[in-house]
């Protein structure tokens, strides 16, 4: 004889598969989390072979931000660093507009653990971005000044000097460190006077100092100047310690 579930029994079973998803989810998200700081970890090893090729084939001089100093759109820039590096990349993970520039928002360019919200309102790119102190506008401040980029070998230390990587500007903030960013394609050359970069002060998300963005679980990937890439926390980065040789250890 078929017997049918009681209203009871049907209410137990969903409360069952609601506390078993409770479960699961969370463990869900974080898998997901890592899955996404690996593939951003692949892209930046991309990436960096191909600084290492560009050194290479150009006198051992990385590439310059920009050939121009256009001013803040970067969609005006010549000839930028992430357009130089895209010949030394696999034709499959570069992504060009309806204009035939290179776009800094897809393929290898936009790390994956990037949100739509992250990029809303910005030209600035997919989430990487370059130390400017290394690699320059081609002409200071918009004039006929030449500036270029710098040599790899008038850097102190290569191996552990920040070139190129997760980017961003903080937005919201927790305990000194950053939630959430708005992507920026550029940082500055280490934290600011004080214990911790500049974060933001109630003016907007653009009111914080663009820097490496911490976006993997409190960590973020970074290339070097010497063309390998690693996964780098957050503390280390905001560290006054090291930023002489994260961001600043050059001589010329």
């Amino acid at each position: 004889m078929k017997k049918n579930f009681t209203l009871i029994e049907l209410l137990v079973v969903i409360a069952i598969i609601a506390i078993l998803a409770g479960m699961l989810l969370p463990a869900l998200g974080k898998a997901r989390a890592r899955g996404q700081a690996s593939a951003c970890l692949s892209n930046a090893k991309q990436i960096g072979l191909a600084l290492s090729m560009y050194t290479n084939d150009n006198g051992d001089f990385l590439p310059n931000f920009s050939d121009g100093n256009p001013g803040s759109n970067p969609m005006k820039f010549t000839n930028p660093w992430h357009q130089a590096l895209s010949g030394y990349i696999a034709p499959e993970s570069v992504y060009k507009d309806p204009d035939d520039r290179i776009s800094p928002e897809k393929g290898v360019w936009r790390c994956p653990g990037i949100t739509p919200g992250e990029m809303e309102g910005t030209y600035w790119g997919g989430g990487y971005g370059a130390n400017r102190t290394l690699m320059r506008y081609a002409y200071r401040n918009g004039s006929a000044e030449k500036q270029g980029s710098t040599k790899v070998g008038r850097i102190a230390r290569p191996s552990i000097t920040a070139a190129i990587g997760d980017s961003g500007r903080p937005v919201d903030v927790a305990g000194g460190q950053p939630l959430n960013y708005v992507a920026w394609m550029t940082w500055t050359t280490g934290p600011q006077s004080g214990s911790n970069w500049k974060m933001p002060s109630g003016g907007g998300p653009k009111s914080g100092t663009e820097q490496p963005a911490a976006r993997h679980s409190g960590r973020a990937n970074i290339v070097f100047a010497d063309g390998h890439a690693e996964s780098v926390a957050f503390a280390a980065l905001n560290s006054l310690d090291n930023k002489d040789s994260y961001f600043c250890n050059y001589l010329y």
